[in-house]
């Protein structure tokens, strides 16, 4: 048979290509010059395994030809394949078929004869009652049919899909149409394969709803995905069983970072669409769309937790394409996850085997880089994006050495766990238990992460917060009990709108609520700050005695273990420098800051009498100045007091000569403390310094971060508080000897990371007031005092379902 193919796209170019193999006589036609120019000389403008070589054989002798002028290759041919695009209008998500309607224009004057025009382009239902009636308008002496003949190709399959395919759809509302399209396919049905018949709306609405149950299928896997992350349990353990059911089948159940591509993403949304206009609305659908659009932004969450902090780091991504075998681009969950990682500061370097040219296209900013390797030379991360076969095979021993950091993300699974192990990778995948710890010292893990449901009192606080994402990141089901007074509800709004922890708004002074089961309680409640815990210092001594109390009950009714938050002013104003666990402390148990002196060292002495006596598993940190994002910017600790003066213009006050010494902990630093701590054995039960050994005096630290902050503030000098401690240094070498912990992060990228985590704060400040005096009546008095603004904003709002208000 002679077929005119208009449309040299993906559809058209593979069907005419597997057609000429078939035996029939092709003309493809395009209105785009350039594009037919590289076809004739044998340059194919998309990547398709098989393709090139038989459209270089049948380009030769004749079977196969390539123009721009539709009456010519229309004018003697029996079926017509309209495969044109139809993408998704901007404004409303509709198929914009403008491309079509144009191209039946031009078939419609062409034809000469009894002509079946057969449109293989994606097209909502009713498309082709319109396309006949275009054409009867056009030519009223046309001798034609109309029928629908979808397309079920898969990028980077499709040469197979046509040529073996599972079934051919013909939609034909006369005889003459089904028998001509019975005729084109003829070889394949003589080898074995089914072409079912039906009429034209039926075979339109065909493709839309394999699309969708597919892309139902891909969504519904990778939300398993997530429930296995937080068992403990290998979700290709699970995709295996249910796909070994024949009803169900194996096909698109492997588990990865959402579907992308030119077909789910816009068919689904036209499938939705014209659900709406007939009334007949697809919530199934519509709600298939969303989550895979927020999978895609929590595969982005998930690698900025595993790799924060993210200033100065360097992310190797491999696999720009959506899918292997491909280098279409289109609605790729690498975009999004680059752009996430480039919204905060990440060098990207991308690599993929076909892809790379349109990485400045949709991904500005990133490098370009073919050898994998080489993109992950002096990398700190590395995230597998595509399930490309060559990344499969990449040396890991090799890649490793060339890295500067050890943190492997596989949003696709494509690696063996053990591989990884053995190459020294910290990894996660999708869907499967991942390996983040620090350092390995040789003995065993006793602790999981994953599966358990975790209650972190104090988790809208400032360590609270930060230890919640590691721990979501780790699979943890997370609570975080705060009563607000100074943690904030902002530090966990990721985390609250992707659903990934609730708050329970909360006081432990108050008997607890009914609360679900816990496998273990990280108890950071209490004020850290003296501006805090002097405000009303019984309260403090009570949260470290009644409240701690309330957390013992708890754990021993769930069996669950503890992690307590102790601090190094249990050493109060020390006599031995550095102070090691085994130092006493020398604390007055009467001055302005016994009130959180004394209550922790008996909250420390409550933690492991109740713990030795009721048998719950306990881990005890003492926390060193720790700094970061989060802060609370009028909390008076000297970083947050000094990078706010700083980047005010203010003067940096500084109380005493500042001379005395401090040393500073980068909260990353410090939560990969509390992970290492509470996995490891029974050698490291009792208090555990964490912290930084590196000290500076208050004076070097004002002045460094006046230059960091590129600010002119002065520095002035006031009276030294009562007992405030004149040195403070930890001990680490038992933290390095059980746990192989040390910290990372130097003091200058610490504080470049907190400036700007201020500057924002302050700008965000600076914007609602300024929205707010556009607002509210003048009588109205607006005050922005001791909190960033979301906090006070946060009160204007009803709370949210992801806030519990109890107590």
């Amino acid at each position: 048979m002679k077929v005119a193919v208009i449309g040299t796209g993906y559809v058209g170019l593979v069907s005419g290509t597997c057609l000429a193999q078939m035996g029939h006589t092709v003309s493809c036609v395009d209105n785009d010059r350039q594009k037919v120019t590289q076809l004739r000389r044998g340059e194919v403008p998309i990547y398709e395994p098989g393709l090139a070589p038989w459209i270089a054989a049948h380009t030769a002798t004749g079977r196969l030809r390539f123009g721009t002028d539709t009456a010519a290759a229309v004018a003697d041919a029996d079926v017509v394949l309209i495969a044109v695009g139809t993408p998704a209008r901007a404004d409303d998500g509709h198929a914009d078929l403008g491309a079509v309607f144009t191209a039946v224009q031009s078939v419609a004057k062409a034809m000469r004869c009894f002509t079946v025009i057969a449109i293989k382009s994606t097209v909502p239902v009713g498309t082709g009652d319109k396309v006949e009636q275009q054409v009867r308008e056009a030519r009223l002496d046309a001798n034609f049919a109309v029928v629908s003949n979808p397309e079920f190709l898969q990028e980077g399959s499709a040469i197979a899909d046509f040529m073996r395919p599972d079934r051919i759809i013909v939609g034909s509302n006369e005889p003459r149409g089904a028998e001509a399209m019975c005729r084109l396919y003829a070889p394949l049905v003589g080898a074995g394969h089914r072409l079912v018949q039906m009429n034209r709306r039926g075979a339109e609405l065909t493709k839309y709803a394999a699309n969708a149950l597919l892309a139902t299928k891909i969504t519904f896997i990778n939300e398993i995905a997530d429930l296995c992350e937080r068992t403990g349990i290998n979700v290709s353990d699970v995709a295996h069983g249910i796909g070994l059911d024949a009803r169900i089948g194996a096909q698109f159940l492997r588990a990865g970072p959402g579907y992308g591509g030119s077909c789910f993403p816009k068919d689904t949304q036209a499938l939705i669409r014209t659900a709406q206009e007939y009334g007949a609305r697809q919530h199934l659908v519509e709600t298939v769309v969303q989550v895979n659009e927020r999978r895609k932004r929590d595969m982005g969450q998930k690698v900025l937790q595993a790799l924060a902090p993210t200033r100065g780091k360097t992310v190797a991504v491999l696999g720009l394409a959506f899918k292997a075998n491909t280098n279409d681009v289109r609605d790729s969950p690498a975009i999004s996850v680059i752009r996430m990682l480039q919204d905060q500061g990440v060098t990207v370097r991308v690599s993929d085997p076909q892809a790379l040219k349109f990485t400045q296209a949709v991904v500005p900013g990133a490098q370009a880089v073919m050898d994998p390797y080489e993109a992950a030379a002096g990398a700190d991360a590395l995230v597998i994006m595509t399930d490309w076969p060559q990344f499969r095979e990449l040396n890991l021993a090799r890649i490793k050495a060339q890295m500067r950091g050890a943190l492997l993300i596989d949003l696709r699974n494509l690696l063996d766990v053990r591989k990884l192990e053995a190459a020294g990778f910290r990894h996660m995948g999708i869907g499967r238990p991942a390996r983040l710890q620090p350092r390995s010292t040789g003995r065993a893990s006793t602790y999981r992460y994953f599966g358990k449901t975790v209650l972190i009192t104090g988790g809208a606080g400032f360590l609270g917060s930060h230890l919640a994402a590691r721990l979501v990141a780790e699979g943890s089901t997370v609570y975080c009990l705060d009563n607000l007074s100074t943690g904030r509800r902002q530090n966990l709004l990721a985390l609250l709108s992707a659903g990934r922890v609730r708050l329970i708004e909360h006081d432990l002074l108050q008997p607890l609520p009914d609360l679900p089961r816990f496998d273990a309680i990280y108890n950071l409640a209490c004020p850290a700050s003296p501006v805090h815990y002097q405000a009303d210092p019984v309260a403090t001594l009570r949260v470290c005695s009644e409240g701690v109390l309330r957390i013992l009950d708890l754990a021993t009714r769930d069996r669950a273990d503890v992690f307590h938050a102790s601090t190094s002013e249990v050493y109060g104003d020390p006599d031995v420098h550095p102070q090691p666990e085994s130092y006493r402390g020398s604390v007055t148990t009467v001055g302005p800051r016994s009130c959180y002196d004394e209550g922790k060292r008996y909250a420390e002495a409550l933690m492991s009498d109740y713990c030795r006596q009721n048998r719950l598993r306990l881990r005890m940190v003492r926390i060193f100045n720790t700094y970061g994002p989060h802060m609370h910017e009028h909390d008076g600790r000297v970083i947050s007091n000094f990078v706010i003066q700083a980047l005010q213009g203010r003067p940096i006050t500084i109380y005493g000569n500042g001379s005395q010494t401090r040393s500073f902990c980068y909260v990353d630093d410090l939560i990969e403390g509390f992970m290492a701590l509470m996995a490891a054995g029974d050698e490291a039960a009792g208090p555990m310094n964490l912290g930084n050994p590196a000290e500076i005096t208050i004076a070097a630290l004002a002045k460094k971060i006046i230059a960091l902050a590129g600010s002119d503030s002065q520095i002035e000098y006031r009276p030294l508080p009562t007992d405030d401690p004149r040195r403070r240094r930890p001990d680490l070498a038992r933290a390095t000897a059980v746990l192989g912990w040390a910290p990372r992060i130097e003091l200058q990228d610490g504080l470049v990371a907190t400036l700007d985590y201020f500057r924002r704060v302050l700008g965000d400040a600076a914007s609602a007031s300024a929205l707010v005096s556009t607002i509210l009546p003048k009588t109205t008095d607006v005050r922005f005092a001791r909190s960033s603004v979301p906090a006070e904003t946060q009160a204007l709002r009803t709370p949210g379902p992801d806030v519990v208000a109890l107590g």
